[in-house]
């Protein structure tokens, strides 16, 4: 995975997780491009696709809570409100101008794909 341009932890209800930040000149005040992490995978499943996405966007990739990756989980995750709210928390934190896009792993469904759950901060 390329060395991320910042690396920073957003403190969320449900636990500290991991934001890895990712920019060049060209892409440096654009919205960015949210990956979102798989099962068991966190940020490093999408160093193939960093180098390419950073050429002209600036991209932020996070850790899940309570699985794989450098995310602490502290309170429990019960529902899928539960998985998106704290998806909504980080987002708010490091996109609060919103995504113009994310991306998710395929066979993983986002919280924001479960009605009345849908993060704030992830674009149509």
């Amino acid at each position: 995975m390329p060395a991320p341009s910042q690396v920073e932890d957003v403190i969320t209800s449900y636990g500290t997780v991991r934001v890895y930040t990712w920019e060049s000149d060209a892409g440096r005040d654009s919205p960015p491009v949210v990956l979102l992490p798989g099962r068991a995978s966190g940020a490093p499943m999408w160093a193939v696709n960093i180098p390419l996405l950073i050429q002209s966007r600036r991209v932020i990739a996070f850790d899940a809570l309570g699985d794989a990756g450098m995310s602490v989980q502290s309170a429990p995750l019960t529902s899928a409100d539960d998985q998106a709210a704290w998806v909504d928390e980080v987002l708010a934190d490091v996109a609060p101008d919103g995504s113009t896009s994310s991306a998710t792993p395929s066979g993983v469904r986002p919280p924001r794909s479960t009605p009345g759950s849908t993060p704030s901060g992830c674009a149509p």
